[in-house]
């Protein structure tokens, strides 16, 4: 089931583009900013993916060739089939988010800044 169409985020506003079983691709209408919502099932867990790329055309520096580059950012959560509620899973997830995005993000700035 997908979610709400369409999405905001940011600055942009994201139309459902791709709906599969388990997967919704979202996309703006210059389709250089995407949202990616899937899961997948096995006996022992589901995996959840929300996956956001965005894509930029840039200059080579050492050929001059312009090249499309592509910026993704995602969170994975996998949440065993036993034991672990879905209140538990987005408690402890929006943990991880919390940490990066304090303090105007300091933590993940850091962490782009290769320290761990």
């Amino acid at each position: 089931m997908a979610l709400a169409d369409p999405q905001t985020f940011g600055s942009s506003t994201l139309n459902l583009i791709r709906p599969e079983p388990t997967r919704s691709t979202y996309q703006n209408s210059d389709g250089d900013i995407r949202l990616i919502v899937s899961y997948q099932q096995d006996k022992q867990k589901t995996r959840y993916l929300v996956r956001a790329e965005a894509d930029s055309v840039e200059t080579d520096p050492l050929t001059g060739a312009s090249k499309l580059v592509v910026l993704s950012a995602y969170v994975v959560i996998d949440q065993p089939a036993l034991g672990i509620s879905d209140t538990e899973a987005k408690d402890h997830t929006l943990n991880l988010l919390t940490w990066l995005s304090a303090s105007s993000a300091a933590n993940l700035v850091k962490v782009l800044a290769n320290q761990h």
